[in-house]
């Protein structure tokens, strides 16, 4: 086998390595992205957080290791890995018809290149498999719930957060005119002020439960009834001060 096939076979199986090393990168962070969207008290904004960063992981080893498309990148990684060679794989694979191929072909074919290669594959995968078992044991030896409960607190405080700023939009505001004055009521959609007669009856709804909600007129506390799936508070429109 020449230098140019020994290099073309080499680069088949470095790329298969690969692959495989996107792989585990990749589901080492999905299943680590799992478990802290697990903890995320944001949980529902962190739903694709897994997905994302596994194909964010496979694309960084792909693009970084992009260099086992070509055959001469690979027998300079080669060279780098065995500096016996003094750039005889790169010579003898690029240059076949070199004056000195026969020599270099001899040279590139006394070196053995299994060792060297193993050594590295195996430092890269240490990384990606370390991170890959820490995702899969944390979960299974963590206290039955754990994951669940961390943040329970926090999860019921946004949830809270979230409910009460849902249930102040949109606003209806209808106004009912004294009788007297025979206007008929109006609804307005979240007014930015009202213009009412005096003693014109106001009522203020949104949607949602009345639980956790208060209003204030002024200095006097205002009672917030419910009215079947939304909220309402009631009071006379008041004289200008």
């Amino acid at each position: 086998m020449n230098a140019r096939a020994r290099v073309d076979r080499l680069r088949a199986g470095l790329g298969v390595a690969v692959v495989v090393y996107a792989l585990v990168w990749a589901l080492g962070a999905y299943l680590a992205a799992r478990t802290l969207a697990r903890l995320s008290p944001a949980s529902d904004a962190t739903m694709d957080l897994p997905v994302l960063a596994a194909v964010a992981a496979a694309a960084v080893v792909l693009w970084r290791t992009r260099g086992v498309l070509r055959r001469e990148a690979v027998a300079l990684w080669l060279e780098e890995r065995a500096p016996g060679l003094r750039y005889a794989l790169v010579t003898a694979a690029e240059q076949p018809d070199a004056p000195n191929a026969g020599e270099l072909e001899r040279a590139a074919a006394a070196e053995r290149l299994a060792a060297p290669i193993a050594r590295v594959l195996a430092r890269a995968f240490a990384i990606p498999i370390a991170v890959l078992v820490a995702a899969i044991v944390v979960p299974v030896f963590a206290p039955n719930g754990a994951l669940r409960s961390a943040n329970a607190p926090a999860v019921r405080a946004l949830a809270a957060l979230r409910e009460r700023a849902n249930r102040l939009a949109p606003l209806a505001v209808t106004v009912t005119p004294p009788s007297y004055a025979a206007i008929p009521a109006r609804t307005l959609a979240d007014p930015s002020g009202i213009a009412a007669l005096v003693a014109s009856a106001i009522e203020v709804s949104g949607p949602g439960s009345d639980s956790g909600l208060y209003a204030m007129r002024g200095d006097t506390a205002l009672r917030v009834e419910r009215d079947g799936g939304r909220w309402r508070v009631r009071f006379p429109m008041p004289r200008m001060a």
